[in-house]
């Protein structure tokens, strides 16, 4: 099966699912989930004048990048697959670039990451980082839809 998984996680409960079907597919082998969360400065910057106001965001979104991979740690941990977690801080590109970089640089036999499902309009604004990774990706990717009814705010 796979030795090393990538799964990003944002503590969304559409990444949750991406993380369970991961550990689903780590278990009874000799499996490394390495979980991943990337910082978003690029799209926090082209949004926002530099003020200080940005440097308070900044920290903000690190406690919470922290506490996503902490929470999705236990719950590796609790299922007795060996779990690694990773904080990106990409200066430039975008959330899919620094993914699919981290599963190069970890020579990621494949990626697991839940998926929000967007459409038409939604999509286009938003942007996808899932089909970011899967174009860029060189690793396979599994895409796992969010619980149904969950909407990414």
């Amino acid at each position: 099966m796979y030795a090393r998984i990538l799964v990003p996680v944002d503590g969304s409960p559409t990444a949750t699912a991406g993380l369970r079907e991961a550990m689903r597919l780590a278990r009874g082998g000799r499996a490394t989930i390495r979980l991943i969360h990337v910082i978003d400065r690029l799209s926090l910057v082209q949004a926002m004048d530099p003020t200080p106001m940005v440097a308070d965001i900044m920290r903000s979104m690190e406690v919470s990048g922290r506490n996503a991979l902490e929470a999705a740690r236990g719950l590796v941990e609790k299922a007795g697959i060996a779990v690694q977690v990773v904080l990106k801080k990409p200066t430039q590109g975008s959330v899919a670039d620094a993914i699919v970089a981290e599963a190069r640089r970890w020579k990621t036999e494949l990626i697991v990451m839940g998926t929000h499902g967007r459409r038409g309009i939604s999509r286009m604004i938003m942007g996808s980082t899932a089909q970011g990774v899967v174009t860029s990706s060189r690793s396979p990717v599994l895409l796992v839809r969010g619980p149904a009814g969950f909407k990414r705010r």
